[in-house]
């Protein structure tokens, strides 16, 4: 998915900084492997390097240039993501890995973004104009987190439309997003 759909949201200066950083400064996998996935990458091959630097820090193993391209070369996708340039590429374009959690709350920031749209779309394709308070709890956008509350927010001046209100909730109950909306029938 290298190519930008226009509509989807997506940071992919964040993303390269986030693998840039994770390159040059062998600690920072510790601030963003708590919350970041592989999945929140929208490039694909962001995603593939994320998981491989993931899987060496796992293992104990450095994730640095030489070490991450043997890794990629072995789950034979070095040459799919970009070869060795693009690993080049990503360790000189940050300057500093200083602000690698700011970055990796981005990319997940916009993947979260992305979540929702789609889980909005399942809602509006399912919906068959009955109330939907409460309706499709378990559709899944994240291991661990769903859908959990869709309310119907009559609204004065709407016409045949009703406008909806989607919250997210992780396992812990904790609201990791919100989506609200136009209406529809």
């Amino acid at each position: 998915m290298d190519k930008l759909d226009k509509t989807a949201p997506a940071n992919p200066e964040a993303e390269e900084a986030v693998l840039g950083s994770l390159l040059i400064d062998p600690d920072a996998v510790l601030k963003v492997a708590s919350f970041l996935e592989a999945e929140d990458f929208y490039r694909e091959r962001n995603g593939w390097v994320y998981r491989a630097i993931l899987d060496l820090h796992e293992r104990r193993e450095p994730a640095d240039f030489v070490t991450l391209c043997d890794e990629l070369e072995r789950n034979n996708i070095l040459q799919e993501i970009g070869g060795a340039a693009y690993i080049t590429q990503l360790i000189n374009n940050v300057p500093s890995a200083a602000y690698v959690e700011h970055y990796g709350r981005i990319v997940e920031r916009t993947a979260t973004l992305r979540r929702l749209i789609d889980a909005a779309g399942q809602i509006v394709a399912q919906y068959d104009g009955e109330p939907v308070h409460r309706a499709r709890p378990t559709l899944t956008w994240r291991p661990g987190e769903r859908i959990v509350d869709v309310y119907d927010l009559p609204l004065q001046g709407q016409g045949p439309f009703t406008p909806l209100l989607i919250l997210y909730r992780a396992a812990d109950g904790r609201e990791v997003g919100r989506l609200a909306l136009p209406g529809f029938d």
